[in-house]
């Protein structure tokens, strides 16, 4: 087990390291091979065949200056012209090796200095130059104009002075193909981001289109685009768009009959009331009607939702600032509720809905508690707006039953008299609904904080 988890470090380190995106994952598996391909075949090329091709050629090269050399302190008149075939043996040499030989007759070669390189490869000609020369000292300078490589060696009768063009000492088709690798790697690169850019954008677009339908908004002239799976899984999407929409519709025509055939029976009973004799029992009858029609209203309220209103750009620091102000109002006195909300916090959001869950927390911690904060801030990307109060509180393991429709908790938060347990439940839907959520915790006070987020 020991053994095992340094692999397992490796790989959660190379899993933080790699992209996350799925265009930036797909373009690494298209770029990383061919990276690694051209890196081996130059690795290969410039091992096997650049720097040996440069050894034999520069071998040859110092083969056939040691041979000069030879001839020269074998007979001196065929590089100074003082015999009667000097000048044509000197023709003969330049001809035969390519090289341009002269013999400085009586000169000496100053101290050698270190060889003047133009590119390291430079150097196995210098290695090539010791090892046929052997103790001969002898100046190398590879920085001459016109591409030119000039040497000096000294011979019996003075200074031998040669000149050998770089192209017998350095293979220069190697640039040629380091080129044409790069090119090639970049024209391919090229393809690949264009084409995975296409594969990637239907799927850009999908999910766009999700998250706008998960936050209950429009989705943006969207259309099954991209690879055979990509239309596949856009038109199961769409599929699921409509089924939920007419299920939204049918259950809101549904609804619309409910609260009608409710209502009608209730009015008929209210008016008969009215015309009765005041007593005890028809004031007791009123109270039940009264509640039955709360209920009525709190339960049409969560069933039918709020889908069908379009979300507006929403100044919400003003709406939290209104709807704080109307629950302290149906105080009597009016409650004091602490506020502290920044300036110019927006929201794309259905305003009555947001306007109704934000009543029902903040009409929660007054029925329960007797000193509220309502804090809204802007952090992360989110809009947080914070309800905290002094009461009783929910203990952890009731948190999330007191969010479940007709869900009244008998312990820390009593029972509201008017209340079926919606209040809870109606904020959650309509916070979820546009992409948020709201949790219950522990405030400060010692009560309990409600924290509902938006996206900004």
């Amino acid at each position: 087990m020991v053994r095992i988890r340094p692999f397992v470090r490796l790989q959660r380190r190379l899993r933080d390291l790699l992209p996350k995106g799925l265009y930036w994952r797909t373009l690494l598996i298209f770029v990383l091979p061919i990276t690694v391909m051209q890196i081996a075949v130059l690795f290969v090329f410039f091992d096997t065949h650049w720097e040996r091709t440069g050894e034999r050629m520069t071998d040859s090269a110092a083969g056939t200056v040691a041979l000069v050399v030879a001839v020269s302190e074998r007979d001196p008149a065929a590089f100074n012209g003082s015999g009667p075939d000097g000048a044509m043996s000197a023709e003969a040499v330049e001809a035969a090796t390519g090289f341009n030989v002269a013999l400085r007759p009586g000169a000496v070669l100053s101290p050698v200095a270190p060889p003047r390189l133009r590119e390291p490869i430079d150097q196995l000609f210098v290695d090539a130059l010791r090892a046929r020369l052997g103790e001969r000292p002898f100046a190398f300078d590879a920085r001459a104009p016109q591409n030119l490589v000039r040497l000096q060696i000294p011979v019996r009768d003075g200074v031998l002075d040669i000149t050998v063009d770089r192209w017998r000492t350095v293979p220069t088709r190697g640039y040629q193909f380091l080129i044409l690798v790069v090119a090639a790697t970049a024209l391919l690169t090229t393809v690949s981001i264009v084409f995975i850019r296409n594969q990637i954008r239907p799927i850009e677009r999908l999910s766009k289109a999700l998250e706008a339908f998960g936050r209950g908004r429009e989705m943006p002239a969207f259309k099954p685009r991209g690879a055979l799976e990509v239309r596949a899984a856009a038109n199961a999407v769409l599929d699921m768009r409509d089924r939920i929409t007419r299920h939204i519709e049918q259950r809101t025509v549904l609804l619309a009959g409910v609260s009608h055939d409710l209502r009608t029976p209730l009015t008929r009973l209210r008016l008969q009331l009215a015309l009765m004799p005041s007593s005890a029992d028809v004031d007791a009858m009123r109270g039940d009607l009264d509640d039955m029609e709360h209920t009525l209203d709190e339960y049409l309220t969560f069933a039918r939702g709020d889908g069908t209103d379009e979300p507006e750009r929403t100044d919400l620091s003003e709406l939290v600032t209104q709807v704080v102000a109307a629950a302290a109002r149906t105080r009597d006195p009016p409650a004091a509720i602490h506020t502290v909300i920044a300036p110019g916090v927006t929201g794309m959001v259905r305003a009555p809905a947001v306007r109704r869950a934000v009543a029902n927390i903040v009409e929660n911690a007054l029925t329960h508690a007797r000193h509220i904060v309502v804090s809204l801030t802007e952090a992360e990307g989110d809009v947080v707006l914070q309800v905290d109060d002094d009461g009783p509180g929910i203990a952890e393991t009731d948190r999330e039953e007191a969010f479940k429709p007709f869900s009244r908790l008998e312990t820390g938060r009593n029972r509201n008299r008017k209340g079926v347990g919606l209040g809870l439940a109606i904020a959650r839907d309509v916070m979820r609904a546009h992409g948020g959520d709201i949790t219950l915790g522990v405030s400060p006070a010692g009560g309990l904080r409600a924290e509902l987020r938006l996206p900004a």
